[in-house]
């Protein structure tokens, strides 16, 4: 609000907000949910004169997720590629996020197949991509991939990953993964992972397993992983 507040006064005394301040606004609207007061300062941004540049993308993009707006997304997707800007691995990452949230996993990956310099994000934002849309086997063959070309996956395309082997109900699958995380990686898993681990368990009746891996664990029981539990425990009693 203080932000908004330092805002509003200098268009009353008429000074002129620098890009940097523009940026500051849309992203923070973005980030209260606000996305129809983005856009429309994005418009006003654009009538007085300035003109946007990867950040503003970056900040923006968000927005169209948050009203499930592929219309939007392209229009600004559009926009991008009018000004001939060159589209940085934060700005495509926005971009895939955008058309992952709308359904359209082949506007998804075509600019996921455009960033000639793929950073982690990136990979993670369309490993979720595949995940959240019910096409668990591509995650995997994406996770596969990036390992395949030297990338090293972090706690985030775990997350990820174990979460599209849940909803898919591929157990081996997704354990062998976790145990791979631990084991090559030596990366300790979150409340997040375990909340996956336990709902891949659950979703396939092996109740005795998940409420081990509960007992088990070396970090408290959060509520999604007891959530995920006694969800299981519903379905199979």
């Amino acid at each position: 609000f203080l932000l908004i507040f330092f805002f509003t006064r200098m268009r009353e005394e008429r000074l002129i907000p620098d890009l940097v301040t523009w940026n500051a606004m849309i992203s923070g609207f973005v980030q209260s949910q606000r996305a129809g007061e983005a856009f429309k300062l994005f418009q006003d941004m654009l009538c007085s004169g300035i003109m946007p540049n990867q950040v503003t993308f970056t900040g923006l993009l968000p927005a169209c997720g948050l009203i499930g707006s592929i219309h939007r997304g392209r229009e600004i997707h559009g926009f991008i590629c009018r000004m001939e800007m060159d589209v940085n691995a934060f700005v495509a990452t926005a971009l895939i996020d955008v058309y992952s949230k709308c359904g359209s996993m082949r506007d998804a990956w075509n600019v996921f197949n455009s960033i000639s310099c793929k950073n982690i994000a990136s990979w993670n934002a369309m490993i979720r991509c595949y995940g959240n849309n019910g096409m668990v086997d591509l995650a995997v063959e994406l996770f596969l991939r990036m390992q395949d070309e030297g990338i090293q996956a972090n706690e985030v395309t775990f997350t990820s990953i174990l979460s599209s082997c849940s909803h898919g109900g591929l157990v081996d699958k997704g354990l062998g993964i976790f145990k791979l995380m631990k084991e090559q990686y030596g990366i300790e898993a979150s409340k997040e992972h375990y909340s996956s681990v336990v709902d891949l368990l659950c979703r396939s009746g092996r109740l005795e397993e998940a409420y081990d891996t509960v007992k088990e664990m070396p970090i408290e029981a959060s509520e999604s992983i007891v959530g995920a539990f006694l969800n299981g425990c519903m379905v199979h009693e």
